[in-house]
């Protein structure tokens, strides 16, 4: 038990100085436009994400920049057939569900890859309020992007699969590698800019 490896980023730091705020989906934690395993995380008011917890090396005192992640709670090491962790998304079991199922209009996404990108306001809604709780989960298993164990597969059925459909372009954002999925009886999740971005991200162009 315990011993977990000490998580390394894999790659260069990238946009050193420069506010990561927009670029990563205006979101603090992690984020691959930082580099593969890195995160963006502000000096002042710090982040509730455990990667930006801790001493960090920041170059400004404003704004939000790309940072070396702190070094998580250690983790078991991966066994031989370890690869990542799976994420399942149930769907609608109660009254508030059905509504979100019902909030058709659209939320804006903020990503400079997906210029013009929308998704259903319903499914925005239900991953906001789950996003925290999975990725303090994914790093307490040892899943952190730039690991060994970086890989997700992602599930989920009728609200479920809009809301993991949408996780899966969140989360391959953030540096993880979505490896494969199943989504069952899934609506329509977003407009046309954010399905022409999702295929490109996806490799399916």
């Amino acid at each position: 038990e315990g011993g977990g490896e000490v998580h390394q980023p894999r790659g260069p730091l990238e946009h050193v100085g420069q506010d990561c705020f927009n670029m990563c989906g205006k979101a603090s934690g992690f984020c691959n436009a930082c580099g593969p395993g890195l995160a963006c995380c502000r000096a002042e008011g710090r982040s509730t994400a455990v990667e930006c917890q801790g001493d960090l090396n920041f170059t400004r005192s404003d704004g939000f920049e790309c940072v070396v992640p702190s070094a998580h709670r250690a983790a078991p090491q991966p066994g031989p057939l370890d690869f990542g962790c799976v994420v399942s998304v149930r769907g609608s079991s109660k009254a508030a569900n059905s509504i979100e199922d019902m909030m058709g209009w659209k939320h804006t996404m903020h990503y400079k890859e997906c210029k013009g990108c929308a998704i259903v306001s319903g499914f925005y809604n239900v991953w906001h309020g789950i996003e925290d709780k999975l990725l303090r989960v994914l790093a307490d298993s040892g899943c952190v992007p730039g690991s060994r164990l970086s890989s997700l597969l992602i599930t989920g059925h009728s609200l479920g699969a809009g809301v993991a459909t949408f996780g899966m372009f969140v989360l391959q954002g953030r540096g993880y590698s979505v490896e494969q999925t199943y989504n069952f009886e899934s609506p329509r999740v977003g407009n046309r800019a954010f399905s022409a971005a999702f295929r490109t991200w996806f490799g399916r162009s």
